[in-house]
């Protein structure tokens, strides 16, 4: 039953509403009266086109279901391990706040119920250097150096028909993963990516890249412009 919280004004007519009836507000706004609902949310159908919104909910849901040792580890690791707030300040958080952050940083990586009791904020060296694009084969490739070993690396993309502003980090929209094994380079198709087909020469464009060890703690980003390629 919907849930009534409205206030009728009445005469011979109902001449006023004011309130909600059903999840529709009124309200009047001078001499109009106005009526307004209000979004439920994310459909259904969203939810099952991004299949990282799922697995997030379970990610949310499942420290419920770990066993006390389990538990127990995430908050040793926690209370041993700082990470960055939204102010930039060194913090400590809950253990449940550490396992999800962990959690949700390795899934974009394919990583999953990451075991606390081997967690690490080991990670191997890697240096971005110059990243190109072709926009003849609408190639980007990142040339970078990784000499302590494989490492998986996130690439996310920035791009403006305008100059662009100051870095804006963010761990949104990582348009490919790889694995970087020593000193090399990869290729990234602009043609694999249907988001990306409208992008051509007219566009400036930044590159941020981010890596992950196998327990979900993640490295400090870094950025290029990039420039074209030679």
């Amino acid at each position: 039953k919907s849930k009534i919280m409205a206030v009728f004004r009445l005469g011979a007519l109902v001449t006023d509403i004011v309130g909600s009836i059903g999840g529709t507000t009124f309200k009047r706004q001078g001499s109009t009266l106005v009526m307004m609902r209000k979004s439920p949310g994310a459909s259904r159908g969203s939810t099952q086109k991004n299949k990282r919104l799922a697995n997030n909910k379970q990610i949310f849901s499942s420290w419920r279901n770990l066993t006390e040792a389990d538990q127990t580890a995430w908050n040793v690791n926690a209370a041993a391990t700082k990470v960055k707030n939204k102010f930039g300040q060194d913090v400590n958080i809950s253990g449940v706040a550490f396992q999800r952050r962990c959690e949700l940083a390795g899934q974009v990586f394919l990583y999953s119920n990451i075991d606390p009791t081997t967690f690490t904020t080991d990670i191997n060296l890697y240096t971005q250097n110059d990243v190109t694009i072709d926009w003849g084969t609408r190639e980007l490739k990142l040339f970078y150096n990784a000499p302590d070993g494989a490492i998986a690396v996130g690439v996310m993309l920035e791009y403006s028909q305008n100059q662009l502003n100051s870095p804006q980090f963010t761990r949104r929209g990582v348009i490919e993963i790889f694995e970087a094994d020593g000193n090399s380079s990869f290729t990234i198709s602009l043609n694999s990516i249907p988001a990306l087909d409208f992008l051509n020469s007219n566009y400036n464009l930044r590159v941020y890249i981010y890596t992950c060890n196998a327990t979900g703690w993640t490295s400090t980003q870094q950025f290029k412009n990039v420039i074209l390629a030679t």
